[in-house]
């Protein structure tokens, strides 16, 4: 970004010229933080450079807008995208150059223990917790994960000094956002990203709270179909099992089907014909019948 703008200045040291001015340089002070201190200093410098402008535009007859830079090209836009998010929540291409300067000014007038320091943009709060991880795990206690998550975030959080970040809505939500990211699995992260939308969470140990309710539904629900697909499981084992036993049982009887088993109690008698068999039965007839026949000879 350039900072520097063209003025004129008398020519008396330089020569003749056709207006009596030659161009030369004044330097406009840039913007590069917006804690409440500096953006006071800032001011007084530009107020320094307006009036040098002025005076050019006076000595020139060149109007003031033709050189004066403005307010909103003396910050670099990445500052200026953070401060829209974290402090403004405005849209930076929604953002006029009246509009800049009266926020800006509001900045400079807030109480001293309201001063904000936002020289970090969002990519530097993404680079402070990338390392931080959170993983629910059946096998361990959900109140102990959630308390060395919490403790983890706070250790990042005083190692960059972010203490300021987190007492500011703007900075505090962005980094409630970038820890949320890194919560696993999805239904976890999911589930607290919609807390974040609902509430205002004004510090690490109250954005804890849901976060531990929710780790505990987890946990049960996980619990339940882990019981759901052990049962299902066992029952499947067992099923394998007595057809294996069944399988084994018919090939050591040489594949007939297994002894269905017995009972104490008295087998039916099965039914049974006439008394003698069928030749017995036969010859008794013939008999019977030459008796008739030799009955009917004698009456004759």
């Amino acid at each position: 970004m350039t900072k520097k703008s063209l003025t004129g200045r008398p020519t008396s040291d330089y020569g003749p010229s056709k207006t009596g001015f030659v161009f030369v340089t004044i330097t406009f002070p840039p913007i590069e933080r917006v804690g409440r201190k500096y953006l006071l200093a800032w001011k007084k410098k530009r107020d320094t450079y307006d009036k040098a402008v002025l005076e050019h535009s006076k000595a020139t007859g060149v109007p003031v807008k033709v050189y004066n830079k403005k307010w909103i090209d003396s910050i670099e836009r990445g500052l200026l995208e953070s401060v829209c998010m974290l402090k403004w929540d405005i849209d930076i291409d929604d953002l006029t150059e009246k509009e800049f300067q009266r926020r800006l000014t509001d900045l400079m007038h807030e109480r001293a223990n309201d001063d904000i320091h936002l020289t970090r943009s969002t990519h530097d709060y993404v680079v402070f917790f990338q390392g931080l991880q959170i993983k629910y795990d059946a096998d361990e206690d959900v109140f102990g994960q959630v308390a060395t998550f919490i403790t983890d975030a706070q250790t990042i959080i005083e190692t960059h000094a972010l203490q300021e970040d987190m007492e500011t809505l703007g900075p505090r939500k962005a980094i409630l956002k970038i820890i949320t990211d890194q919560l696993e699995p999805a239904q976890l992260r999911n589930a607290m990203r919609d807390e974040l939308r609902i509430h205002k969470f004004d510090s690490l140990y109250t954005y804890a709270k849901p976060l531990e309710a929710h780790m505990t539904t987890l946990a049960a629900v996980k619990k339940f179909f882990s019981i759901s697909e052990e049962g299902t499981k066992r029952k499947a084992r067992e099923g394998e099992g007595a057809v294996r036993d069944k399988f084994k049982t018919r090939k050591r009887r040489g594949g007939k089907k297994p002894f269905a088993g017995r009972t104490n109690a008295p087998s039916a008698p099965k039914p049974s014909g006439p008394q003698g068999g069928k030749k017995q039965i036969e010859r008794g007839a013939k008999a019977k019948l030459v008796a008739v026949q030799r009955r009917r000879k004698r009456r004759r």
